[in-house]
């Protein structure tokens, strides 16, 4: 019996140990490449799409790539699963969510692309497909057929948006679709009446059809009152040309909690009882229409109270702007307990704004009555609940914020508010941490301790006088410090290097003078703004310290001396430097190199920053995004290793003395989308327009009478030899390299199969097991 329990166990530990090895092999298996079929379809799409647009290969969808590279680190070529864009069922590997919006990037182009939507059909298991500002070929569309897509019952989101050449054609392919739960078709052709046939996508959870040319609606018969768009959610209508008419329709909409039909031709009374059903709305926008009357009168006329606003128990927004609406406001606003976002501005609202109304409205963020004929003042004195409230209708300071203490942040710029900025605003709230009033007309400010504020934004005012030398002891934890835009003056006080929380100073646009403060660039900021002011110094002198600053705009002040030496002992992280429009002199070439993510450099402008050649050591600047050189009486070649600058969008190298050939080496540039050589002295045949380079016209290279080629009108002469791109060559690389890890993976993959046999036929077979046995 003893025995018998003995081989049981070891029984039960076999088949337990098989079953984990099993579960580990089919793990493994499951999460293996993606579907072969599915891969090269995705190709496919994107050799489409490059014959359309003469894409370069390797800066469009660079993860989608035909072969492994093993020389490329972090290339997951073998498995689409892995390509941007793409996402894919963990179990099946199949393809499941494709964004291919916007893959051009360029919204001037207005060639369309035939894409062959038959494609698709490859994809079993598609649940989200994003075609938007993709700027499809509506005979394409037709032509390969969108209504073939039905076999993919397992679509539940499709974004047509942005893609004005389809029109109401589609409309037929689109009512089959039953799987549909979200259809944005926004900025699209279509037009007429309300596409009644949408009523047959019977899942449909949202429906956007904004920035069309839809003009009309339909009748609903019988039933179909009940039963159209009973799931809808979502209906966004907004900026078509519907009128008043409509309300019959969105009437049936029971279940919706989003409604927008806003900037419409609609007019007459305000339509109430076209809500009486929405007992789930959260935000209905009605703006930018043409109603008219009083909202009171038009619910009093109600059979029921509970057609009005007062079933909006769960509505959050409610934008009534830009109508004719007028009378008193209704007292059923009271009831939008959850309401965050009140907006009644640009109507003929008339009478006093009684408190009481909006009394309860305690979750309220913003709110805007102007524009409207109220009279008297409003008083904000029951709002006592409130942490975060925005207003945009006085044009002095509401009275009720004197009796608020559990306010933390304090939003109450782009008004008209003037004289000092009250300390009992900081003094009464001590746990306020935001504070910005910005665009008002502020004269000066007084200060109260408050070490919760990390966040002060006064820009834009007419503040006075100097900078207060004690703002560490009343906001110790600053990170945020804006006093740009006004008429400050004196020097930077030192103590502002005290500010060990500070990450972000802008004090751009005064009349500040003196030194800047070494304090300001030892500290932890990242930005560190001084643009236009009166500033003066050799602030680049000596061995430069740049502390963790990443964003210095030192432009247009009176800064003067040498560049100095870089500081090799600390490292640096500048990403923007400019320092146009000052008195520097020398070169840069010395540091410039250490500072890799570089992306943004400017001298420029009056020829006040002078160098003399283009130094080589920009093209080190790998991250480097932005380089303007111009103005400056540069002289020499243009460095053949600009062309490293993989990332740089703009270079501007006008106005100066270059001379020689434009590199052809340039045209690696394929980010580039402004470049300016003009006005200088160079000659030459020019690049070949392809790639970026087809996009540059004329302007760019004027004033250089000794170029030619395209697009100049100057042609070179005949026996001229054509520059060729170096590297073209590139072309005729190999294609049949081994993909490494797809080896490795099959190969253990194999080794464990016949692992697990071996094991399995031990176990099955007693006599080889026990000759097995003898033999270990």
């Amino acid at each position: 019996m003893e025995c018998w329990a003995c081989r049981k166990r070891k029984s039960l530990l076999y088949w337990l140990l098989m079953s984990i090895m099993i579960h580990i092999l089919m793990a493994g298996l499951t999460q293996s490449n993606c579907i072969e079929e599915e891969r090269k379809t995705l190709l496919e799409i994107k050799a489409s799409h490059m014959k359309s647009y003469d894409s370069e290969n390797d800066h469009f969808l660079p993860t989608w790539v035909d072969n492994y590279d093993s020389s490329t680190p972090g290339d997951r070529g073998c498995d689409c699963c892995d390509w941007e864009r793409v996402n894919c069922n963990t179990t099946t590997g199949h393809v499941t969510d494709l964004s291919l919006y916007n893959l051009r990037g360029v919204e001037a182009e207005s060639k369309f692309w035939p894409l062959n939507f038959s494609l698709f059909l490859h994809f079993k298991e598609l649940r989200s497909l994003n075609l938007s500002y993709d700027y499809l070929d509506h005979k394409a569309i037709m032509k390969t057929g969108l209504r073939r897509l039905l076999s993919l019952n397992k679509l539940e989101i499709l974004d047509l948006s942005f893609n004005t050449d389809i029109d109401n054609d589609i409309l037929p392919s689109l009512r089959k679709f039953t799987s549909l739960k979200v259809l944005d078709l926004s900025y699209t052709g279509l037009n007429g009446n309300f596409p009644i046939k949408f009523a047959a996508l019977e899942n449909l959870e949202m429906l956007d059809l904004s920035y069309c040319g839809f003009n009309g609606i339909f009748e609903i018969q019988g039933s179909d009152r009940v039963s159209i768009f009973w799931k809808l959610k979502t209906l966004n209508l907004g900026s078509n040309r519907f009128n008043e008419s409509i309300v019959t329709f969105l009437n049936t909409l029971s279940s919706i909690t989003s409604l927008d039909i806003s900037n419409n031709p609609m007019s007459g009374p305000f339509p109430a009882q076209a809500f009486a059903s929405f007992h789930h709305l959260e935000v209905l926008d009605l703006s930018h229409n043409s109603f008219v009357g009083s909202i009171p009168s038009t619910i009093q006329t109600l059979a029921s109270l509970r057609a009005g606003f007062v079933s909006f128990k769960n509505l959050r927004e409610l934008d009534l702007s830009n109508n004719m609406l007028h009378g008193t406001l209704p007292q059923c606003l009271k009831n939008l307990t959850s309401l965050n976002l009140l907006d009644i501005s640009s109507n003929r609202f008339t009478g006093k704004l009684v408190s009481s109304l909006i009394a309860n409205l305690t979750s309220l963020e913003y709110i805007d009555f102007s524009h409207n004929i109220f009279e008297g003042s409003f008083s904000f004195s029951l709002f006592s609940n409130h942490s975060k409230l925005e207003v945009g209708f006085q044009r002095v300071i509401p009275g009720f914020l004197i009796h608020q203490h559990k306010l933390h942040t304090v939003d109450l710029s782009h008004n008209s508010f003037e004289g000092h900025i009250p300390n009992w605003l900081i003094k009464n709230n001590m746990n306020l941490q935001v504070l910005k009033l910005r665009s008002n007309l502020f004269e000066g400010i007084s200060l109260y301790r408050n070490a919760k504020m990390n966040w002060l934004d006064i820009s834009g005012n007419h503040m006075i006088g100097t900078i207060l030398d004690n703002i560490p002891k009343f906001f110790p934890n600053i990170k945020y410090l804006n006093l740009s835009m006004n008429a400050l003056s004196g020097v930077i006080p030192s103590s502002n290097g005290e500010l060990s929380e500070l990450e972000m100073l802008d004090l751009s646009c005064n009349g500040l003078s003196g030194e800047v403060p070494k304090g300001l660039f030892t500290g932890t900021m990242d930005t560190l703004i001084l643009s236009k002011n009166k500033l003066h110094g050799q602030i680049l002198s000596g061995n430069l310290s740049w502390g963790y600053l990443q964003w210095v705009y030192l432009d247009n002040n009176h800064f003067t001396g040498k560049i100095g030496n870089y500081n090799k002992e600390r490292p640096v992280y500048l990403i923007v430097l400019d320092i146009s429009n000052n008195f520097f002199t020398g070169v840069i070439s010395e540091w410039i190199s250490n500072m890799d993510e570089l992306s943004d450099i400017s001298h420029n402008e009056d020829h006040k920053t002078k160098f003399s050649e283009i130094p080589e050591e920009l093209g080190l600047l790998t991250q480097l995004r932005a380089l303007n050189l111009s103005h400056n009486h540069l002289t020499g070649p243009i460095p053949v290793n600009l062309s490293n600058l993989a990332k740089i969008e703009s270079l501007d190298l006008s106005s100066n003395g270059l001379t020689g050939k434009v590199p052809i080496e340039l045209i690696k540039l394929t980010s580039l989308s402004i470049f300016n050589l003009s006005h200088n002295n160079l000659s030459g045949r020019l690049p070949e327009m392809k790639a970026q380079f087809g996009t540059f016209m004329e302007e760019s290279y004027e004033g250089n009478p000794l170029l030619c080629g395209p697009p100049l009108e100057n042609k070179c002469r005949g026996n001229a030899q054509v520059v060729t791109n170096p590297w073209d060559e590139e072309d005729n690389e190999k294609w049949y390299g081994i993909d490494m890890t797809c080896f490795y993976a099959s190969s253990c993959s194999t080794c464990f199969v016949l692992l697990l046999g071996f094991v399995a036929i031990l176990y099955t077979n007693p006599q080889w097991r026990r000759r097995w046995l003898d033999r270990v």
